[in-house]
């Protein structure tokens, strides 16, 4: 656990924030008396709305001011505020370089790595209590993640100088495309934020207790962060997320039927960072209120979010790529490249029912499989005038009644189950694997 966290109770921190939005600065959040905090089913917390008439149109039952937001522009604008009053802890660090501290977060610096510096330094080092300390106090607890998130665990695994290189290895390879991109992400703001913390902010000079901070804030972001438009001249499109409080409560649902809240922003071009965040409601047979985070797989809401969903997840899907790949020779793949099926680092995917291809897997299984239909076109070093033609015309179609087609598709998923099987037992024998992964893959092969 880190220091910091959980000193108060759930009520409390509620009670607490809601008092921080609602009554103690003048630019206040509007909710209706009708939404609720309570409980939800996985043991976090939701929000609820409940009332006895029925609603006929989308009702607006929140609207927070960009206040009280923080995302790489209200960060910026705190820094400023700080060293224009010469807070002591980031006036001193400002002050090294007043002409172009500032300047250098804006131009270089990416969002996670601003709002976790400003997160670390307000909540773990500053004399002073913050602004945004309501809101700090209401994120999930390092426990939570620290139980939950495959990537955390593996990172903790390293520390103690485990090699984790095994695990890494036998991940499903669905699974592991959204894990390294964590993983490598997370190593990468702890090279960045390491050396300046511990130089400038953080007394302890802990790295172990530093990279647990960096690690924690940065999966505080990743589970609870929102699209939201701050492109600017000193932003980047990848930079397009904020931390709504209150909001960040909405949890997901994969279900459409149950959705029934959407988010707006007034769009103001000259000053973006003034945009309000609003909910509204459209009243279904669910109480809770979901918004859709995204067409999500399990894997991606166990890596990112550290939950995967109860029922049947209809954004699972079975990643061939690397079966595909070895199937497939230079001409083949430059031909690929060439009509714009297949770009670098692209994914070829089958939906978790074994029955539907993906578009671009369609199209290279099939010409995988005209190395069966024409095989004394098999050697040519090109790719052959017929192999194009017959390839065109299923683009066109996406029919055929090539058997070639259809036993090419069978061995794939066939290789792919053995694979996945020898994945599994390979990881059931090593010792320390997260058991989230384990019954990740279990769940897989079971169905």
């Amino acid at each position: 656990m880190i220091e910091n966290e959980d000193r108060l109770s759930n009520e409390q921190k509620i009670e607490n924030l809601m008092n921080w939005l609602t009554v103690e600065h003048p630019k206040k959040m509007k909710i209706s008396s009708n939404v609720k905090i309570s409980t939800d089913a996985y043991g976090g917390i939701g929000l609820y709305y409940e009332q006895n008439e029925k609603l006929s149109i989308m009702n607006e039952i929140i609207h927070v001011p960009s206040y009280f937001f923080i995302n790489k522009l209200t960060c910026l604008k705190h820094f400023e505020k700080k060293i224009a009053e010469k807070d002591d802890i980031w006036y001193k660090y400002f002050s090294n370089h007043p002409e172009t501290a500032i300047q250098d977060i804006k131009d270089n610096w990416n969002s996670f790595d601003t709002i976790i510096l400003y997160i670390y330094v307000e909540w773990f080092c500053s004399t002073f209590k913050s602004f945004h300390l309501p809101f700090f106090q209401t994120f999930p607890s390092s426990k939570f993640f620290e139980d939950n998130i495959p990537v955390l665990q593996v990172l903790n695994l390293e520390d103690k100088a485990v090699d984790t290189a095994a695990i890494i290895e036998k991940l499903p390879v669905e699974f592991k495309v959204e894990f390294e991109k964590l993983y490598k992400n997370i190593k990468s703001t702890e090279a960045h934020l390491i050396p300046i913390l511990i130089n400038n902010f953080d007394l302890q000079k802990d790295i172990q207790q530093v990279k647990k901070r960096i690690r924690y804030i940065y999966m505080c972001i990743n589970s609870r962060c929102l699209y939201y438009k701050i492109s600017t001249a000193q932003t980047r499109n990848e930079d397009n997320l904020t931390l709504v409080p209150l909001v960040d409560f909405i949890n997901h649902s994969n279900k459409q039927y149950e959705v029934n809240a959407r988010a707006e922003t007034t769009i103001n071009n000259i000053q973006l960072e003034n945009q309000d965040y609003k909910i509204f409601y459209e009243e279904n047979d669910n109480k809770e209120i979901l918004f859709k985070y995204g067409h999500h797989s399990d894997d991606l809401l166990l890596n990112d979010y550290g939950f995967v969903l109860n029922e049947e997840n209809e954004n699972n899907h079975i990643d061939v790529t690397e079966i595909v790949l070895k199937k497939i020779n230079e001409y083949e793949l430059d031909y690929l490249k060439e009509i714009n099926v297949y770009k670098e680092n692209d994914r070829f995917c089958i939906n978790s029912d074994k029955v539907t291809l993906y578009p671009n897997t369609q199209i290279a299984i099939y010409m995988i499989s005209l190395n069966h239909e024409l095989s004394n076109l098999k050697n040519l070093k090109t790719f052959a005038k017929p192999k194009q033609l017959k390839l065109n015309q299923f683009m066109k179609s996406r029919r055929t009644n090539s058997e070639h087609y259809q036993n090419e598709i069978k061995q794939i998923l066939q290789e792919y189950d053995l694979d996945l099987q020898a994945k599994y037992q390979s990881l059931k024998s090593i010792d320390n694997v997260p058991s989230s992964l384990i019954n990740l893959i279990e769940k897989r092969i079971i169905k």
